[in-house]
């Protein structure tokens, strides 16, 4: 594999890998930076390069975005044999209209003393507006959403949006939720909060659609015991990766829960745990019901990252689909 010759593409999310034999080949890849930004801002990305031999060159780089070029500049790079350098690539991101992703890419070329192409990268960009739900306030409105947030981080973040939605002081309201739409808020303690999963698992049995964001610890009940309540049509236990397949667009935001399936003495059990567990849990139930856990933390990096605030219209997305599809 000559130098000249080696292209290396990466998409989102991931870093591919250097060539089993480096000492023949120049390469570039990935070391940080999102496929999803933020549209009217500035975004940065790095990329690392490599190459067997001194080289004082270029690395030249050109964004699209909707087919158009909205920025290009080439910036010196001087590597040592065996010693990768970091580059930033910091562009301008034009504004989207609302209700509007605008799919372009980032093109970076690593370029020798004698501007001859040594490496090739490329990467897909994903332009977002910061309102998750722009022209879909009806929608928002048949949600008929009700919050749980005892720390009131959450509340705060839809207040942000201008989201509507009603506020729950007590999981015993929960019963009366009839087909409504409940969250509770991101890292709620079910180990301090007795009985709300329990009861959030009761409302969806009644046909409720119930989203639990990312709880910080504590042991339930798989949906369906004990012995004699409503068991699920379907109950899934899913991956990260279930983040792509709600939006391909889409990085994994960083877990703040995961979930483990245990077996006791008692019975079946579900731990939060903080990592090697599923990231997410749904049940779903045949009256329209359904439960969704979700791991992924949202709220940290919801300012500098458009995934988590449209992820959460995914996930709401998501367990109101069946009943939306029977209406």
């Amino acid at each position: 594999m000559k130098a000249a010759g080696w292209i290396l593409a990466a998409w989102a999310g991931g870093a591919a890998a250097w060539p089993a034999a480096a000492e023949e080949a120049a390469g570039l890849r990935w070391q940080a930076g999102s496929s999803a930004v933020f549209g009217g801002t500035s975004a940065t990305w790095r990329a690392e390069a490599c190459a067997p031999r001194a080289v004082a060159g270029q690395l030249a780089w050109t964004l699209e975005v909707d087919g158009g070029v909205v920025a290009r500049r080439e910036q010196g790079v001087r590597l040592e044999p065996a010693a990768p350098a970091a580059v930033d690539i910091a562009a301008d991101v034009p504004a989207v209209r609302a209700g509007v992703v605008a799919a372009g890419r980032l093109l970076a070329t690593l370029l020798d003393e004698n501007r001859q192409p040594l490496a090739e990268l490329e990467r897909p960009v994903f332009v977002f507006g910061r309102d998750p739900a722009a022209e879909r306030k009806q929608w928002l409105q048949d949600l008929d959403l009700r919050l749980y947030d005892p720390s009131g981080e959450t509340a705060r973040t839809l207040d942000e949006l201008d989201w509507p939605y009603r506020r729950l002081a007590n999981p015993a309201a929960f019963a009366a939720l009839g087909a409504a739409t409940l969250l509770v808020g991101e890292g709620c303690s079910l180990r301090e909060n007795r009985g709300l999963l329990e009861a959030a698992v009761r409302a969806a049995e009644n046909g409720a659609r119930v989203v639990v964001l990312a709880p910080a610890d504590g042991v339930f009940a798989p949906p369906g015991t004990p012995a004699g309540r409503p068991e699920p049509a379907e109950l899934h236990f899913r991956s990260a990766e279930f983040v792509r397949e709600l939006d391909k667009r889409f990085d994994v935001p960083p877990a703040r829960a995961t979930f483990r399936l245990d077996g006791t003495r008692a019975g079946a059990e579900v731990a939060v745990v903080s990592s090697n567990g599923w990231a997410f849990v749904e049940a779903r139930w045949n009256n329209g019901g359904a439960l969704v856990l979700a791991g992924p933390g949202v709220l940290a990096t919801w300012e500098s990252s458009p995934v988590p605030r449209h992820l959460l219209v995914r996930l709401l997305e998501w367990a109101t689909a069946t009943q939306e599809k029977e209406q």
